[in-house]
């Protein structure tokens, strides 16, 4: 089915609300809130005091962090 074909489906059953979008929950977290918590801890003190060697966040050392420290893999 076509986008327009599934649109005007919506718009006939619901009207203009039928066409909102909806969002999508995503998957589950892997962390508790005080686990997140914490991580927001570790991320505002900055990469120099988790271990590294310049003061740059990156999506892979932010990950380390979560992995090492939390034992949960992204």
């Amino acid at each position: 089915m076509t986008s327009v074909k599934r649109w005007k489906r919506a718009w006939k059953a619901h009207g203009v609300e039928g066409l909102a979008a909806k969002p999508h929950p995503g998957p589950a977290t892997k962390l508790s809130e005080q686990q997140r918590q914490e991580l927001v801890e570790i991320l505002l003190a900055g990469p120099l005091a988790a271990g590294f060697h310049s003061d740059l966040w990156t999506s892979k050392r932010v990950a380390k962090v979560i992995r090492k420290r939390f034992k949960v893999s992204y």
